[in-house]
C-alpha cells in the first residue's frame, strides 16, 4: 500500500483505518470529499477546515484584503498548501502509532470536554507553514536593505528595542497586536477602565486584555500527564534568531515559523473576541459571568463552542509553530550563533525535541521532515511541481507496534537518498531510524 491508500482510508465514509481526522464532522455527509479533490485544491481543504470551525479570520494575512482574496489564499503557494495537507495526514498516522490506546488530548478544567488531538493538530499543522505568505512574497513584504541588528548584549533586560525593529515591522504590517509571550496592554482611557455591559461599552482592548492576562497564568496538560508550563524559547531568543535569518541565511528571509506563530495567536484571539461581540445571547448574563468564559456562536446555523480554556491552547500551538523553525546550530554556523547570542541552540546546550516532553512539537517536527512531497522534492529536485502527485505513490508508512512505524521507499534506487534526508532528524529530535532491507526503514519514537 502507498501513502495515497492511507489518506483514502482515512477520509473514507467507512472510516477504514478508524482515525479521527474531521474534528467538526463537516465531511460526514459530504460525498464530494475524495483524495483527487484534496490534491487538486489543497488550499480549499485548508480554508474549509478553518471555516468549519468558525476560524476563517486566522487565514486573513492583510486584514484590509477583500473576501475573494481571502478565499483564494493568494500569498500561499500550491506546493506549500499540498505539503501542509500531506503533513496533516501523516501526523494523524504518527500520533495513532505513538498513542494507539490513549489518543492525545489536552485536559480542560471546569465542565468542558477535553480538546482531542484532531482539534489541536488541525490548528498546528494546517497553519505551520502559513508564514510563507510573508517569507515568499518579497514584493509585498520587502526585506530591509540595512539588514537586522546583531544583539548588543546577552542580558534580556537590557535588550535594545531598536534590535526588535524588523520583527516589529512585520507585526505592524500584519496588524499583529497579541503575543503568546506577553499580555495585551489595556488602553489608559476612562471608557476602557470602566466597563458597563448593559450599555455595550465592552471594547476589543478590554477583552484581549482579559484573555491574555488569563493565558499568562496557564499552561497545558495532556491526558497522559505531560505538562507544558512555559514556552520552548524566550521571546528574546526568538528575536535574535529572527534577525539571524534576515542577515545570514541564503536566501535571506523573514522566518516563516516565527511569523506564522505570532500571526495565528493574534488572529485566533481576535476571532474569539469577534465571536463574543457578535453573540447576542451574552447580554442575558453579566459580563463577568460564565457567559464570557463559555458561549456558543451561531455561524450561519453552525453552533461553535468558545471558552476561555482555548486561549492557553492557542498560545501552546503558536509556540509549537514558532519553535519548529528554530534550528540547532550546524558546526559551520557555530561562530555566527555565538555572535547572535544563540548559545542555547549550540550542540552542547540544545535539548532534543521529545514526544515525552512536548508531543505536538514532536509530531510536527517529525511529520514535517518525513512528509512525502518534501521527500519527493529531495530525491527528484528538478521534478516539475505538476509531478508532486507521484509523491503519495512513492512512499508507504505502516504501523508496526506502539511507537514504531515502517517507511517503505517504493523506488529502491532512491532509498539511500531518502535515508540521508531523514537521518539528520536524529541530531535534533528523539527518534531512531534503522534500515531493514534495501528499501525499508523502521522508525522508533523515543
Amino acid at each position: 500500500m502507498s501513502f495515497r491508500n492511507f489518506i483514502e482510508n482515512t477520509i473514507s465514509k467507512e472510516k477504514r483505518n478508524n482515525i479521527k481526522w474531521d474534528y467538526y464532522n463537516a465531511y460526514d455527509y459530504d460525498n464530494s470529499i475524495d483524495i483527487q479533490r484534496i490534491y487538486n485544491n489543497p488550499k480549499a481543504f485548508i480554508k474549509n477546515y478553518f471555516a468549519n470551525g468558525s476560524k476563517n479570520l486566522a487565514l486573513n494575512i492583510l486584514q484590509a484584503e477583500n473576501e475573494d482574496k481571502l478565499m483564494n489564499m493568494p500569498y500561499f503557494s500550491n506546493y506549500r498548501a499540498l505539503h501542509t495537507v500531506s503533513t496533516f495526514f501523516l501526523g494523524l498516522l504518527i500520533e495513532n502509532a505513538a498513542n494507539p490506546d490513549n489518543p492525545l488530548e489536552i485536559n480542560c478544567e471546569r465542565d468542558y470536554t477535553n480538546m482531542p488531538f484532531s482539534y489541536l493538530w488541525f490548528l498546528t499543522c494546517l497553519y505551520h507553514d502559513y508564514g510563507y505568505c510573508v517569507e515568499g512574497n518579497k514584493d509585498i513584504f520587502p526585506l530591509p536593505l540595512e539588514g537586522a541588528p546583531i544583539p548588543s548584549c546577552e542580558n534580556p533586560r537590557r535588550y535594545n528595542f531598536f534590535e526588535c525593529r524588523q520583527l516589529g515591522y512585520i507585526k505592524r504590517k500584519l496588524k499583529i497586536q497579541c503575543s503568546p509571550y506577553s499580555c495585551f496592554g489595556r488602553k489608559f482611557s476612562t471608557q476602557a477602565r470602566h466597563i458597563d455591559d448593559t450599555e455595550n461599552e465592552i471594547t476589543m482592548d478590554d477583552l484581549l486584555f482579559k484573555l491574555t492576562k488569563y493565558n499568562l497564568r496557564k499552561g497545558v496538560k495532556f491526558n497522559n500527564g505531560i505538562e507544558i508550563k512555559r514556552n520552548t524559547y524566550t521571546s528574546t531568543l526568538i528575536t535574535k534568531y529572527f534577525n539571524y535569518c534576515l542577515n545570514e541565511l541564503e536566501p535571506k528571509c523573514y522566518n516563516h515559523g516565527i511569523v506564522g506563530g505570532f500571526l495565528l495567536y493574534d488572529r485566533l484571539l481576535k476571532n474569539y473576541v469577534k465571536a463574543f461581540q457578535e453573540n447576542e445571547s451574552r447580554y442575558q448574563r453579566p459580563y463577568q459571568d460564565e457567559n464570557f468564559h463559555h458561549f456558543y456562536y451561531d455561524d450561519q446555523g453552525k453552533y461553535r463552542q468558545f471558552f476561555i480554556e482555548q486561549i492557553p491552547i492557542f498560545s501552546y500551538i503558536s509556540d509549537c509553530i514558532i519553535s519548529h523553525n528554530i534550528w540547532k546550530a550546524k558546526p559551520i554556523d557555530v561562530d555566527k550563533y555565538i555572535e547572535y547570542g544563540l548559545d542555547k541552540l549550540l550542540s552542547e546546550n540544545f535539548e532534543k525535541i521529545s514526544i515525552k516532553k512536548n508531543p505536538m512539537l514532536y509530531i510536527l517536527s517529525v511529520a514535517d521532515v518525513l512528509e512525502p512531497c518534501k521527500l519527493f522534492k529531495g530525491i527528484f529536485p528538478n521534478s516539475p511541481e505538476a509531478d508532486l502527485w507521484k509523491a503519495w505513490d512513492c512512499f508507504d508508512f505502516k504501523f508496526i507496534e506502539k511507537s514504531k512505524i515502517e517507511l517503505s521507499v517504493l523506488e529502491p534506487a532512491k532509498f539511500e537518498k531518502v535515508y540521508e534526508q531523514v537521518k539528520e532528524l536524529e541530531t535534533w529530535v528523539e527518534i531512531k531510524f534503522e534500515k531493514i532491507g534495501e528499501q525499508k526503514l523502521e522508525i522508533e519514537f523515543e
